[in-house]
């Protein structure tokens, strides 16, 4: 099986991404994990825009790693062979190497990351790389622990994703100077990544993990192979 990782801040932007990677891949099986308040896990599977279970789990120590650890990788080893391709809709805020990692760990070689996906409204990326509050400060994690903050998250992802889907939730008009400021930020600050507004532009088979880790080290400057190198003084 195919599997499709989606990461993102918000619910909106995951949606529509997820939505767009499914229209794009007839028989695609989608998944959403969402994490609530008090632990409480909501599972949502899809197929062909028709709802196949709707489950409710509750966690002893609702985090966002004991999700991943506890629902998402089960889900996966459940579904492995439901069908050749699963789009994985993270909860927000999860990032994609820890689920990457997680189902790894979980199930060996019995399923192939074909592409981790970041999906982000770019009009508001330079804000939420500048956003000094914590996760849970912005409302956009329920576990008050996480003090990572949304610019944290962002920089790690735009690290280890090899894609980048441009989703502009349809709840506010877009401003078009913020869209391609942020457009500009994620292309410099992601230069190995496939920066695209169509789901049908997604590269097939550009996961590599070996490359997605080492990008992530920290203080590791990364040039993608399709970059030209500098040439010595």
């Amino acid at each position: 099986m195919q599997v499709t990782v989606v990461s993102s801040l918000d619910v909106f932007s995951r949606q529509k991404a997820c939505a767009a990677l499914a229209a794009d891949s007839p028989g695609a099986i989608v998944v959403f994990h969402d994490l609530l308040e008090d632990g409480l896990v909501i599972r949502r599977t899809f197929q062909e825009g028709r709802r196949l279970e709707r489950e409710e789990s509750t966690l002893e120590h609702g985090c966002l790693s004991c999700t991943v650890r506890l629902d998402v990788v089960p889900t996966v080893k459940r579904l492995l062979k439901a069908g050749s391709r699963l789009i994985l809709g993270l909860p927000p805020a999860v990032a994609g190497s820890t689920a990457v990692h997680a189902l790894l760990r979980g199930l060996g070689g019995a399923f192939t990351i074909d592409s981790v996906v970041l999906a982000c409204a770019p009009d508001a990326v330079e804000d939420q790389i500048w956003d000094h509050h914590t996760l849970f400060e912005s409302g956009f994690t329920p576990v008050p622990e996480d003090d990572r903050t949304p610019g944290e998250f962002l920089m790690e992802e735009l690290s280890f994703s090899d894609t980048v889907l441009l989703a502009d939730p349809a709840l506010v008009p877009v401003d078009p100077a913020a869209r391609a400021r942020g457009v500009q930020l994620i292309n410099e600050l992601a230069p190995h990544a496939a920066v695209t507004e169509s789901a049908g532009d997604v590269p097939p088979g550009r996961h590599n993990l070996a490359e997605a880790a080492a990008r992530t080290v920290p203080g590791s400057v990364r040039i993608p192979p399709n970059l030209p190198r500098p040439s010595p003084r």
